[in-house]
């Protein structure tokens, strides 16, 4: 999380910068967004949709995470300054808020909890090609059929759920948890890939063993040791861990010379983006976002 006081010299800047522009532009609109990515993508769908004339006065940015994000948004409310969107990950938003999509309007959330999830729930991942990017399908096809799954979609929606779960009730129990830097390689087994649940409570354990709360933290993770296990669910899933997951059973296909080359996980988050914006079309999120942008102008509304 920013200081407050550079989150607060931060808005302040690109509310500076929201007025000079409309000085120049009265129907100019900004679009923000969390982060580098997310503005090459979005930068990327507008170039497509120049043609519709969606984004003719649309000016893309980035705002370095969703905490930045929603501060210009909400200080642009209270300016009383118009043509203010946002587009954001839902992450577990929606479990907490079931009416999160109703109002604002201007904040625009993914499909589902981010970008990677929205494209599993649209089935993009499910294209042979996509498939084929990463792995032999015949090989792809041995590897699902021993673990007894149908598809690739089905065991990334039961693994990175499992992940998600706990990730889901660190959010929601403010539970203090650090998830950065998991050693994947050892959350699943070598020999049938199983996901081992208390490898990923020993490594949580070992992330926190230096802050000064952590006994209250350890025992926070013993009590979610004692938590039903949730059954595999999209809507618990998390971008990041997806794409961990295809990267690591492209590494162990590979090992044994029985994939194509090794793809690290930020080479596939390229490639499900990409994908994204072929298929951008299909997501709600983008057809949201055309209707603002086609909405009277900012000076009108």
């Amino acid at each position: 999380m920013p200081f407050p006081n550079v989150l607060r010299a931060e808005t302040e800047e690109s509310i500076t910068k929201i007025i000079m522009e409309r000085t120049r532009n009265a129907n100019i609109k900004f679009v923000y967004v969390e982060g580098e990515k997310d503005e090459e993508l979005f930068k990327e769908i507008m170039k497509k949709e120049l043609i519709n004339s969606d984004f003719d006065n649309a000016v893309i940015e980035n705002k370095h995470g969703k905490i930045n994000t929603l501060a210009v948004f909400k200080k642009a409310k209270e300016e009383k300054l118009k043509g203010i969107i946002c587009c954001l990950d839902a992450d577990f938003d929606r479990h907490i808020n079931p009416k999160l999509d109703d109002h604002p309007h201007e904040i625009i959330y993914t499909d589902q909890n981010d970008l990677e999830t929205t494209i599993l729930h649209l089935g993009i991942l499910g294209d042979n090609y996509l498939c084929q990017k990463f792995f032999n399908l015949n090989v792809l096809n041995d590897f699902l059929k021993k673990m007894n799954y149908e598809s690739l979609l089905d065991l990334l929606i039961d693994l990175a759920s499992k992940i998600g779960w706990i990730r889901f009730q660190n959010h929601f129990k403010n539970l203090g948890l650090n998830f950065k830097n998991l050693p994947y390689n050892l959350l699943f087994a070598e020999t049938n890939f199983e996901f081992d649940q208390n490898k990923l409570y020993e490594c949580l354990t070992e992330n926190i063993k230096s802050r000064p709360e952590s006994d209250i933290l350890i025992s926070r993770i013993q009590m979610l040791k004692c938590e039903k296990e949730n059954a595999p669910d999209i809507r618990y899933c998390n971008g990041h861990d997806i794409c961990q997951i295809i990267s690591l059973i492209n590494h162990r296909l590979s090992q044994n010379g029985r994939s194509r080359a090794i793809y690290n996980n930020e080479h596939i988050e390229d490639t499900l983006r990409y994908w994204f914006s072929i298929n951008y079309h299909k997501s709600s999120m983008i057809e949201k976002l055309k209707q603002q942008l086609t909405s009277k102008p900012a000076h009108q509304n």
